[in-house]
């Protein structure tokens, strides 16, 4: 298969099966920009690269996980 028909196919494949524009559209701006900054897990600190489908009481800064039980809050005192 030569580049121009791959290129085509990826293309043309339907990434958004099912959703009209308009739930596209809303996705895409509810997903543009990074609900937290970064994450804690236990002694690790690490940088979020995406976004985050979490409720908005849990959009900050730094999310802290603790490594053992794997409970998540948004204030290091509340572990």
């Amino acid at each position: 298969m030569n580049d121009q028909k791959v290129k085509d196919n990826y293309l043309n494949h339907d990434e958004h099966e099912g959703m009209n524009e308009r739930d596209i559209k809303l996705h895409e701006d509810n997903t543009a920009i990074k609900s937290v900054e970064s994450i804690q897990f236990g002694e690790h600190w690490m940088e979020a690269w995406y976004y985050s489908a979490l409720p908005k009481e849990f959009h900050c800064k730094c999310l802290y996980i603790c490594d053992f039980c794997l409970f998540f809050c948004v204030n290091k005192r509340d572990f």
